[in-house]
């Protein structure tokens, strides 16, 4: 017992004489910040204010698809109809595109002027996909470009739309503007329509008809007025 009294009191004298004379306890030792490199190509902010203007082909194309997708969804499926957002300002269009950082593609630039988006609870691409609005394509481009990323993710990319599950559809700007998909573990696994007018055009087609490359996979149902897609 002694001896650890005496233990303490030794301690305790070597403190005080520290104290007195000065000294500083070490630094705690902290790990290194960590370095995050943002995804290659995304330069926010950095796009120009000039939307290119879509040739009138493609702008008839995607509207006439627009058009079938929504004279179907009036006749069978009424609600899902009403939850469409109006057409995207010119100006929108601009501040998306200087956000983004790349020149929008001429389809998406033509369905925006459509609609910009689909609100909650509207209509959807299949199989969960809801068409995003001017904010909400530059928020995800913003949190895709701003820290580390996914796996696979380029700032080139455009998204345009999205699932509940964090899933996006994107439009490649490296190239002609080719849909892809990606999830948060990486790229989807490729086997979507070349592009986003293809992908409407699809998509009228199966609802019409329950025909065209996207049936081997969904097939449409209404229940009280509201459009589900199913899978096969």
């Amino acid at each position: 017992m002694r001896v650890v009294l005496s233990i303490f009191l030794v301690g305790g004298l070597v403190i005080t004489a520290a104290w007195f004379l000065g000294a500083q306890p070490p630094p705690p030792v902290t790990a290194p910040a960590p370095v995050i490199t943002p995804a290659p190509g995304c330069r926010l902010g950095g796009g120009s204010t000039t939307v290119p203007e879509p040739t009138k082909i493609l702008t008839r194309r995607v509207d006439a698809a627009w058009t079938r997708i929504e004279t179907w969804l009036a006749v069978h499926a009424p609600r899902t109809a009403a939850r469409w957002n109006a057409p995207a300002p010119a100006a929108a269009l601009s501040a998306l595109q200087r956000e983004v950082g790349v020149e929008l593609p001429g389809d998406l630039v033509a369905t925006l002027r459509r609609h910009d988006g689909s609100s909650a609870g509207g209509f959807v691409l299949p199989l969960a996909y809801r068409p995003m609005s001017v904010g909400e394509i530059a928020g995800h481009t913003r949190r895709m470009c701003s820290g580390p990323g996914q796996p696979g993710w380029d700032g080139r990319f455009v998204p345009f739309a999205v699932d509940g599950g964090g899933g996006l559809l994107y439009l490649d700007q490296r190239g002609a503007g080719s849909l892809g998909e990606q999830f948060d573990e990486g790229p989807g696994p490729g086997r979507w329509p070349t592009g986003l007018s293809e992908l409407l055009e699809q998509t009228a087609d199966l609802l019409e008809e329950g025909t065209g490359p996207l049936a081997d996979r969904y097939r449409p149902e209404v229940d009280a007025g509201w459009l589900r897609w199913r899978i096969r």
